[in-house]
């Protein structure tokens, strides 16, 4: 009904954002499969803006060459389908790892949340980093730290902020987004620092196979692949 009476693709404005609505499968497919490069413009909230770098994998400005090199890094590298099969040993172990926790736990009050974020924490960093990161024990500890430094940070990120619809207000930080960001984002980097740092010193001999993991790694993480410390995020 919709499409019939404005077309399959209609673009709202909201202040000084535009909004692509796609109200048809064929349209979908022509948007999400052929033209998916031409429209894959994404708008970067004001609170990210200052943290951004052109090489950051999950947060790129753009599609760009860059991007797609480490995008390329990542399917052919960390996530093909053989990475992923050979990875399915180590799921099953996590997963079984939380059952008898679970287990052990009978009949004691158990924060469910705080356990499943322990173990899909430690299943990313043993896919990135071959170790655990987080303890099933320590339930008021690291993990329950980095969860709600994750939560407020995204909190901070996906709130509506008035700056993105009139840029001319940006400077201002009206609800102090920005500054609440980056104060968390600042915590999480001070925790990634240490395991990046360690990383590093372990595979100093410059192994290929190493240099060719931990760039990707340390870009997708930290947007640093230059073998410099990282630099701590300020409020722009």
């Amino acid at each position: 009904m919709f499409a019939k009476k404005y077309g399959p693709t209609i673009s709202l404005r909201i202040a000084s954002q535009v909004l692509v609505v796609v109200s048809t499968a064929e349209a979908a497919m022509e948007v999400l499969k052929t033209q998916d490069r031409n429209l894959s413009g994404r708008i970067i909230p004001d609170v990210l803006r200052q943290t951004i770098k052109d090489y950051y994998l999950v947060r790129a400005h753009d599609c760009n060459d860059c991007w797609k090199s480490l995008r390329s890094l990542c399917r052919t590298n960390m996530f093909s389908v053989k990475a992923i099969g050979d990875q399915s040993k180590m799921r099953s172990e996590k997963v079984a790892e939380m059952m008898g926790f679970l287990e052990k736990k009978q009949g004691k009050v158990v924060r469910v949340e705080e356990v499943v974020f322990t173990t899909m924490f430690n299943t990313m960093s043993n896919i990135l980093f071959s170790k655990d990161f987080l303890n099933l024990n320590d339930e008021h500890g690291t993990a329950h730290w980095l969860k709600l430094a994750l939560q407020k940070t995204l909190q901070s990120a996906m709130t509506p902020n008035v700056s993105d619809l009139f840029p001319i207000l940006r400077g201002l930080d009206i609800q102090g987004l920005r500054k609440d960001y980056v104060k968390h984002l600042n915590e999480i980097s001070s925790f990634t620092d240490k395991i990046i740092d360690e990383r590093r010193e372990r595979n100093s001999t410059g192994a290929m196979e190493a240099l060719v993991e931990d760039t990707t790694t340390f870009a997708i993480f930290s947007g640093d692949n230059s073998g410099e410390s990282r630099a701590t995020y300020r409020q722009g």
